[in-house]
């Protein structure tokens, strides 16, 4: 059931493509900046406050609450590799226009597959939006 929910269901099917793609980038720091700079905080912004308000307005505190605990690891990620990018500009100023530009390449697929997943929310039966608990983005 998960396996086709996957590979069929049309929410998913965004998150999926780009994350199939990110698995053919292989230079290594396109892959680094696409996954770490943009593609796992658009993910992590969606699961980790979205859903655990969407949680939260349903009345599902615990699952709240452990998503919101593990955005320390989220922030733990987020600081090394933003510093890691700094470094690598730091040391090479020009690297800041190919980290660039490999974000502006990323950008809208992980946008577009925060999209699609967010879309599944509107199934709830409470929004975060209707009960002031936050927003889906």
């Amino acid at each position: 059931m998960t396996r086709a929910i996957w590979e069929d269901d049309p929410a998913w099917q965004p998150a999926r493509e780009t994350l199939e793609t990110l698995l053919l980038a292989y230079d290594w720091g396109e892959a680094f900046t696409a996954l770490n700079l943009v593609v796992k905080p658009a993910l992590d912004a969606l699961f980790k406050k979205a859903f655990a308000d969407l949680a939260l307005a349903n009345g599902d505190g615990l699952t709240a609450q452990l998503l919101r605990e593990s955005g320390v690891d989220t922030a733990r990620s987020q600081a090394w590799s933003s510093a890691l990018a700094s470094y690598s500009i730091a040391a090479r100023p020009e690297n800041e226009a190919i980290i660039t530009g490999w974000e502006d390449r990323w950008r809208p697929a992980a946008e577009r597959a925060v999209a699609g997943l967010a879309a599944i929310f509107a199934g709830a039966p409470v929004s975060p939006r209707t009960s002031g608990q936050g927003t889906y983005r």
